[in-house]
């Protein structure tokens, strides 16, 4: 149930509001995540209004800055994305979702089965947060190395610039969310290889030019990855034979 609703204009309100102990005090922004809370007595601070809908290159070229409020469809349509993550993030979303949904709630989602999320954490996205300092890594804040401290929330997202960028997503039926998602970035000459699609969230598990060492961190990190949609033997040959055929072609 909410218990209260704020549409704060400022980030300084917004940050006042988030880091209140009672009522439990969340921040929305496109609300498609609000009917999961529907049995919780909770406040809600609508992001809308603080300005975090832009899309610009950064200063130095070096890649994007998207702002947390920016909807996937806007995201879907600029030239932040190769085209290969465009396709997840079409697969994955309907188009009434990418018409709601935000990249900084994607990124706050932590969804392990999310392809976009996985894509995102593997092109080494940094994000900046609200009453924060330097940008985090995005890999560091899913995999809980860095924390969301009370107040704080995602503002903005930086993209760097990738030379290739390619993704796998493996489904019982092209209906069914991935049991298994393999994303590869080339950046700077090495590749960097993220796995989502089972576990609690995406992990980055290899970067670097040794191409017998991908393999062999993407065969330990599916280790033990059984659940209720596949087996961890199943991931571990498919995850393997994926990154080996997108080596292939990236090459």
């Amino acid at each position: 149930m909410i218990l209260e609703y704020h549409r704060p204009k400022t980030i300084d309100e917004a940050t006042r509001l988030l880091s209140r102990v009672q009522p439990k005090t969340i921040p929305i922004g496109g609300g498609t995540s609000i009917n999961h809370l529907s049995k919780q007595d909770v406040a809600v601070v609508d992001l809308q209004e603080l300005g975090l809908n832009v899309i610009e290159p950064q200063a130095n070229g070096s890649g994007w800055q998207v702002g947390a409020m920016v909807r996937l469809a806007d995201l879907m349509h600029s030239n932040v994305l190769p085209e290969s993550v465009k396709e997840a993030l079409r697969l994955e979303f309907s188009s009434n979702q990418r018409n709601m949904a935000t990249v900084g709630g994607v990124c706050a989602g932590r969804d392990a089965r999310s392809a976009l999320l996985t894509c995102l954490v593997t092109m080494g996205c940094l994000v900046t947060l609200s009453a924060g300092s330097e940008p985090v890594s995005l890999a560091d804040l899913v995999g809980g190395a860095k924390f969301l401290q009370a107040g704080q929330f995602i503002q903005m997202v930086h993209f760097p610039n990738q030379e290739q960028v390619m993704v796998n997503c493996i489904a019982r039926s092209p209906a069914d969310r991935p049991v298994l998602i393999v994303a590869i970035a080339r950046r700077s000459g090495e590749f960097h290889i993220g796995l989502g699609g089972f576990g609690d969230r995406p992990q980055l598990v290899y970067h670097g030019s040794d191409r017998p060492a991908a393999l062999h961190a993407v065969h330990v990190a599916c280790e033990g990855a059984s659940d209720d949609w596949a087996g961890a033997d199943y991931r571990q040959d498919v995850a393997v034979s994926s990154v080996r055929q997108l080596l292939d072609m990236m090459q």
